[in-house]
C-alpha cells in the first residue's frame, strides 16, 4: 500500500511473554506436576528403558503446555488487536472533528476572531491525534490514518482557509479593503519563492492602514504558531505525509494565517528587543 511503511520487525515483547509463561508452566509442573512426566523425560534423555508409553506421556504433557501458551498468546493478540482497532477508529473520528471545525470557518462574514477560534480547535485536535496515532503499531492502520489525514489537509483545510473573504476580514477589522489592495510597496524584503497571495497578505497586514489595528490584538493570535506547527512542521507531519510527494508549506497552504503568524512573531521579537533596550538605558 502506498501509505504503508514496510516493517520486518518481530515483537520481542511477545516472545518474552511466551518464554516467561513457558518457564512458569514448567516450574508448576516441576513442583506440583505428576512424577510420570519427569520420569518420562529422564527416560527419553537417557535413552534407557524408554518405550511408547514414555513418549506418549512426555508428548502429552508438552502438548498441554503448548496449548496453554497458544491460548494465552491468542488472548493477548486479540486484546492487542481490539485496542489497535479502537485507536484507529478514534483517529478517524478525530480527523472528522477537524473537518467539522474547518466547516465552521465563516467565508461570508470572515473575521479574525473566527479564524483564531478555528485554529485553536484544530491545534487541540492535532494534539489529541498525535497522542492516539503514536500508540498505533499496526502499519496497515497507520496507512489508513495517513489517507484520512491527507484528505483532510488537502481537500478541507487548504480549501477552507483559501475561501476566507479577506475583504470581509479587513472590513470587520475596521479597514477599507481598497486601501490594502492598492498597496504596492513594503519596507521589508519578501522571502523568495513565496507565492503572490502570501506576499499580498503580508504587505496588506503590515500596511499603515492595518498594522495599528493589529497591534492591539497580539494576544488573539498567540495560538497561530501552534496551528502552523501542528499542520505544516516537518517533524509533526512527516509520518502523516508518508506516501505523498507533496511538500507542506504554510505560505502556500494557508497564506493569510501564515502571514499573520509571521508578522506576530517578528513584531513580538521587535517588542522584546525594544524592552531590552529600554531596560539597558535605564
Amino acid at each position: 500500500m502506498l501509505y504503508e511503511k514496510t516493517s520486518d520487525k518481530f515483537s520481542i515483547i511477545d516472545l518474552s511473554i511466551a518464554a516467561i509463561i513457558l518457564f512458569i508452566f514448567l516450574l508448576i509442573i516441576g513442583t506440583h506436576g505428576s512424577p510420570t512426566f519427569w520420569n518420562s523425560i529422564l527416560s527419553l534423555t537417557a535413552f534407557q528403558g524408554s518405550n511408547a508409553t514414555d513418549w506418549i506421556n512426555a508428548l502429552g504433557q508438552l502438548a498441554t503446555a503448548g496449548a496453554f501458551i497458544i491460548a494465552f498468546s491468542t488472548f493477548h493478540l486479540t486484546k492487542k488487536n481490539e485496542r489497535q482497532k479502537l485507536l484507529l477508529e478514534e483517529s478517524k473520528l478525530t480527523i472528522k472533528r477537524m473537518e467539522d471545525a474547518l466547516a465552521k470557518i465563516d467565508t461570508a462574514n470572515s473575521n479574525f476572531e473566527n479564524i483564531e477560534f478555528v485554529c485553536v480547535c484544530l491545534s487541540n485536535l492535532a494534539t489529541d491525534l498525535e497522542a492516539i496515532y503514536g500508540d498505533i503499531t499496526d502499519e496497515t492502520y497507520k496507512a489508513i490514518v495517513r489517507m484520512h489525514w491527507q484528505n483532510m489537509h488537502f481537500n478541507h483545510l487548504r480549501i477552507a482557509f483559501k475561501n476566507v473573504n479577506f475583504n470581509s476580514v479587513l472590513r470587520n477589522l475596521g479597514v477599507d479593503y481598497r486601501e490594502a489592495k492598492n498597496l504596492t510597496k513594503h519596507n521589508t524584503k519578501t522571502p523568495p519563492g513565496i507565492n503572490d497571495e502570501y506576499k499580498f497578505y503580508r504587505r496588506a497586514l503590515q500596511s499603515s492602514h492595518v498594522a495599528p489595528l493589529l497591534e492591539k490584538r497580539y494576544n488573539d493570535f498567540q495560538n497561530l504558531g501552534h496551528f502552523i506547527t501542528s499542520f505544516f512542521d516537518k517533524d509533526k507531519t512527516d509520518d502523516y505525509m508518508h506516501g505523498s510527494m507533496s511538500w507542506l508549506v504554510p505560505e502556500a497552504g494557508v497564506p493569510l494565517v501564515a502571514a499573520l503568524s509571521n508578522i506576530y512573531v517578528s513584531n513580538t521579537e521587535k517588542l522584546f528587543k525594544s524592552l531590552a533596550s529600554m531596560n539597558k538605558n535605564n
